[in-house]
């Protein structure tokens, strides 16, 4: 057995080594396979499996002779013994039973005989001994090949066993992988990284994948590299060298698991009434709370899907890449999701975050808006905002820090979820004084009736309403503004007129216009259209600054507001919108006219632009004057306000109880009060004298000092404690200041009457030159007509016409110049004027050419518009004789064309005056009640009761001749009756020294039938006013149906004159009656 493993092993190192250094082809291999196998079954049957069969006593055995005889052989000692000793066992077998005996001795001496021999030496197996150095020779080596170079015995038997596989023989470098697996994502990069093994390393190494090699990046010496781009199918290479190919490697692509896109359902929640919403792609969202949504996710190569939040990891399977989840989400909401592919490949994560939006406060935004003129309303926009609409929008006030407030609710809509409102207040609802503080501010509610409302406000805002001061420099600041507008109005009309006088000088040199001109023309009207257009500014600076005045003064001027209203009127017409569109429309066609067509142009410009100059000037002039009356008015009632102060303040003197300290301050602020009244004076003086013909007026500077000396006096003796003196001097100081406020009232009143008395003087003497002029026209016009061109006459007739041209520009000069001060004369009056001035030159140009038909034309047309302007300044001199005897007008006498009209006082002076007279019989029904020791005390009382008697009779007279003027115009003067009979009892009591409570309290009632009286004339004044201008069509131009001027019927019928009656003012009938008068007295001369 040790010979036959000798012999494999040596045959398997002999064909080992042979195939190691050999690296033979496969045929040898198969030879050597073979040749090993045979050879150690051989072996292996012959020395072990037969041999072991033998031993087993398996197949055909030997008999029991031949075993004997081979063991006889074996051993000579045992010789034929064993041998007799079967055939003697054999023969007892055969034989008797007698024979049997002698043969079993026979046998069993030969047994005796073999009993010392022991067969099992018979084999030695130590002999066999000397073999197995030999087999342990070739098995160390073995052993020790196998620990130091395994592949010295694993290699050749590798490419022995598997000889069918081609072996190339290796190089002395290997190739490694160095990455984990050959397997990359679809679409990503791989970088494949090899290690060269070996002693000597290739120069080159590269990717082969059958089609293209490409070249490997060497990294770090023996480390080669390169990256599959983007890769998106299986793929197989080798590497390769110079001298050697590797096997093909399969790089796997793997399937990417994709979510491609998804869809969120959103169910709101019932209360908020919006319909469900599909929305694609978008995870980020914004809801409702309370809002379910319903995911519906599209993936691709995708088994399951993960929906990870703070609630956890959901995974969901599909089999057909659709995945869907729904949640209803109260509070904020962030996931994430990510799809996995059969090879457990993940896709890449997306997060989103939804926010559930509570049913959120209402919120709001105030905005006030800037109101440096605007006093009467506060002017607030706000913008409210909620979720889902609002109920209620209340606005709070108070006033003065007043502890309860006040809830007002304002109009909104329900529904919007965002919407403004524009608030205004009126601040008179309150009776929001200067100086004084108004809070406020905005409560919003919304409408979600589920959680309960919830409100949201404003901050408190207040508004300090400016003290009078303040309000009396806007208002200055606002009249400067105003009259700054006006002036640099004027300047550029100026500017604009000298540049049309050069432009017509340019034209007159040259034969036609060139391109030039036309431009500098159409500059012209550019400018001329953008002044006019700013126009807009004075109306609002007018309506600015007397919503000032209007909040300054509670008891407005009548005549004033009716004056300003005037002036507003005049002002709105300045925005002539027609000729707005008419420069535009001849600035864009300005290059289709020739040189004649731009003369009259310019010609037209200038003289519109002289009559928009005039206007300008007469609203300036007019605004100048309304300025200085409201500014006296002003002060009147100042002094009024102070009077009754220092009224007060004295009263106080009296009284022992109040602080000497506290009392000298007070007259000190008294003090102040008037010297800033002084300097108001001052300033209406000052704005007086910037009149193109100033008012007289007189600032009565010595009743002036007179008074400040006496509030001066009454300061000192209070700082020396003499109350008495101060109390004296501080009723001398009241009475001076009442005293001033009268003068001042009545010095308006009269030097306005006497301005007006002397403008409609002059207006009536202009009303006769023109009436002169107009017959002096129609006697050269008959004359004109008669009279031949050859005529010597002629020239005659051509020297008159241009006297009355003359005569009627020193009249146009004298009624412009006049308008400029008196509003009264409207501006159409001017310019009808400027007609008959124009109708004039045309005549005189055309008798300069000896036409007289267009002579005789031109002089019709002129004495038409003389019989216009006529009756225009009849009804301006009826209006200025009307404002002098108005009612409303103040006591005071007036220079007038019409002599011993006087007017008697207004309404609102015999009320001041009535007042007076109350606080008269206050104070000496406090003296009468307590009695004054001493004649000189009774003295001064009975000459205060004196005077007030005699002021009440003459009150009660003024209000009796108020009563018989309001009975001649048709009023109800009857409802001054009582009030009469009222003051005649006050009267009778001041007499007779009975001053009672009744007495006071009929005072009381005088004065507030006084002030029903005024509001009822005032309504009555105005109610007349829309009656007269209802319904009617006034004609400016000649009123043919009622005043026929000199119709000629035909050639052979004589002039008839045809009279109608019809009714007249005083005024205006003894112009007709003086025309008339000399029409008839003509046409009887004629006859």
């Amino acid at each position: 057995m040790i010979i036959s493993l000798l012999m494999i092993i040596s045959l398997f190192i002999i064909i080992g080594v042979f195939e190691y250094f050999l690296w033979t082809d496969s045929l040898v291999r198969t030879i050597f396979f073979y040749l090993f196998s045979v050879f150690s079954l051989v072996v292996l049957f012959r020395f072990v499996f037969i041999p072991i069969a033998k031993l087993l006593s398996l197949g055909k055995q030997i008999s029991y002779d031949q075993a004997a005889k081979i063991i006889g052989s074996h051993f000579p000692e045992i010789s034929d013994k064993l041998l007799n000793a079967i055939q003697l066992q054999s023969l007892a077998m055969e034989m008797d039973s007698k024979s049997v005996g002698l043969i079993s001795a026979g046998i069993e001496q030969k047994t005796i005989e073999l009993k010392p021999f022991s067969f099992r030496k018979a084999i030695s197996f130590k002999s066999n001994l000397k073999y197995l150095k030999w087999l342990v020779t070739p098995l160390i080596i073995i052993l020790i090949t196998l620990i130091i170079s395994p592949a010295f015995v694993t290699d050749p038997v590798n490419r022995i066993v598997n000889y069918k596989e081609k072996f190339s023989k290796p190089l002395p470098y290997t190739f490694k992988l160095l990455n984990d697996s050959l397997k990359v994502v679809q679409g990503d990069n791989f970088q494949l990284n090899v290690e060269v093994i070996g002693d000597e390393i290739p120069d080159q190494l590269y990717i082969s994948d059958g089609k293209y090699e490409y070249r490997m990046q060497s990294d770090n010496g023996n480390i080669y590299s390169y990256t599959f781009k983007k890769l998106k199918n299986d793929l197989y290479f080798a590497l390769k060298t110079e001298v050697l190919e590797s096997d093909k490697y399969l790089l796997k692509v793997l399937a990417r698991p994709a979510i491609s896109n998804f869809k969120i359902e959103i169910d709101y929640p019932g209360y908020i009434g919006k319909k469900t919403d599909l929305v694609e792609n978008t995870g980020d969202l914004i809801i409702p709370e309370g809002s379910s949504l319903k995911w519906q996710i599209f993936a691709r190569n995708s088994k399951e899907l993960n929906f990870i939040s703070k609630e956890g990891s959901e995974t969901l399977n599909s089999e057909n890449n659709v995945f869907e989840i729904t949640k209803t989400l109260v509070n904020n909401f962030t996931y994430s999701i990510y799809s996995k592919s059969p090879d457990n490949i993940f896709s890449d994560t997306i997060s989103y975050a939804i926010t559930t939006i509570k049913d959120a406060k209402p919120l709001i935004d105030i905005d006030n808006i800037e109101q440096e003129y605007l006093l009467k309303y506060l002017l607030v926009n706000g913008t409210i905002t909620d979720d889902y609409g609002f109920s209620n929008l209340f606005f709070y006030y108070r006033k003065d820090k007043s502890k309860e407030w006040n809830k007002l609710p304002l109009s909104i809509s329900t529904q919007y979820e965002k919407q403004n409102f524009n608030h205004s207040f009126s601040t008179e609802d309150i009776q929001l004084r200067a100086g004084e503080e108004f809070e406020y501010f905005y409560e919003i509610w919304d409408n979600d009736a589920v959680n309960g409302y919830k409100n949201a406000r404003s901050a408190v805002m207040t508004f300090n309403m400016p003290d009078k001061k303040d309000l009396e420099q806007k208002v200055d600041s606002a009249g400067s503004k105003l009259k700054d507008r006006y002036e640099n109005s004027l300047e550029s009309f100026e500017e604009i007129n000298k540049q049309i006088e050069q432009m017509q000088e340019n034209l007159f040199e040259k034969k036609e216009a060139d391109w030039s001109d036309k431009k500098k023309i159409k500059d012209l009207l550019k400018k001329e259209k953008e002044i006019r257009e700013s126009m807009s500014e004075l109306n609002d600076l007018m309506n600015k600054r007397e919503e000032i005045k209007e909040f300054l003064n509670e008891n407005p001027n009548p005549e004033l507001s009716e004056k300003l209203e005037r002036l507003e009127e005049q002002i709105e017409k300045l925005k002539d919108t027609d000729l707005l569109d008419k420069l535009e429309e001849l600035s864009k066609n300005i290059d289709e006219l020739n040189k004649d067509q731009l003369e009259n142009l310019l010609e037209n410009m200038k003289q519109n632009q002289e009559d928009f100059m005039d206007n300008l000037e007469q609203q300036l002039e007019f605004f100048k004057q309304i300025e200085i009356e409201q500014k006296l008015s002003e002060i009147s009632q100042e002094l009024d306000d102070l009077a009754k102060k220092q009224d007060e303040l004295k009263d106080q003197t009296t009284d022992k109880k109040n602080n000497v300290k506290e009392l000298a301050e007070k007259q000190e602020q008294l003090n102040d009060e008037f010297s800033e009244i002084q300097k108001k004076i001052k300033e209406a003086d000052s704005l007086n004298k910037n009149l193109s013909k100033p008012l007289d007026l007189d600032t009565e500077e010595k009743l002036q000092d007179e008074t400040s000396e006496a509030m001066q006096n009454a300061s000192e003796s209070m700082m020396s404690g003499k109350r008495n003196k101060s109390g004296m001097k501080q009723t001398q100081a009241s009475e001076s200041m009442q005293e001033l406020s009268d003068r001042m009232q009545q010095m308006m009143q009269s030097a306005m009457q006497s301005r007006t008395g002397e403008d409609a003087e002059q207006l009536g003497n202009m009303l006769d030159n023109l009436l002169d002029i107009s017959f002096d026209l129609e006697a050269l016009m008959k004359r004109v007509e008669e009279t031949s061109d050859n005529d010597p006459l002629f020239n005659d007739n051509m020297r008159e016409l241009k006297f009355i041209q003359d005569d009627y520009a020193i009249l146009h000069d004298s009624l412009k110049a006049l308008s400029k001060r008196q509003m009264m004369i409207q501006q159409f009056v001017v310019k009808e004027s400027e007609r008959i001035q124009n109708s004039i030159q045309k005549a005189l140009e055309n008798i300069q050419e000896r036409k007289s038909s267009a002579t005789s034309s031109n002089m019709q047309y002129a004495m038409m518009s003389a019989n216009n302007l006529a009756l225009m300044m009849d009804e301006s001199l009826d209006q200025m004789m009307q404002s002098m005897n108005m009612p409303g007008s103040k006591g005071g006498s007036a220079k007038c064309a019409n002599p011993g009209s006087g007017s008697s006082p207004g309404m609102q002076q015999l009320i001041q005056m009535q007042q007076g007279m109350g606080k008269g019989l206050k104070e000496a029904g406090g003296s009468s009640g307590k009695g004054k020791e001493g004649s000189k005390g009774k003295d001064g009382e009975s000459k205060a009761l004196a005077r007030l008697a005699a002021q009440q009779s003459e009150l009660r007279r003024q209000m009796r001749e108020m009563m018989e003027q309001m009975e001649g115009q048709g009023g109800n003067g009857k409802a001054l009756q009582k009030i009469i009979d009222q003051m005649e009892q006050q009267e009778n009591d001041i007499v007779n020294r009975r001053i009672t409570s009744e007495t006071i309290e009929r005072q009381k009632e005088i004065e507030t039938r006084l002030l029903q009286a005024e509001k009822a004339l005032i309504e009555r004044e105005k109610e007349k006013k829309r009656e007269s201008q209802e319904g009617q069509n006034i004609e400016r131009g000649n009123p043919t149906p009622d005043f026929k001027y000199n119709e000629v019927k035909n050639e052979n019928t004589n002039n008839v004159i045809q009279r109608h009656p019809i009714k007249l003012g005083s005024s205006y009938k003894r112009v007709s009656e003086k025309y008339l008068f000399e029409l008839k007295k003509k046409d009887e001369n004629k006859n």
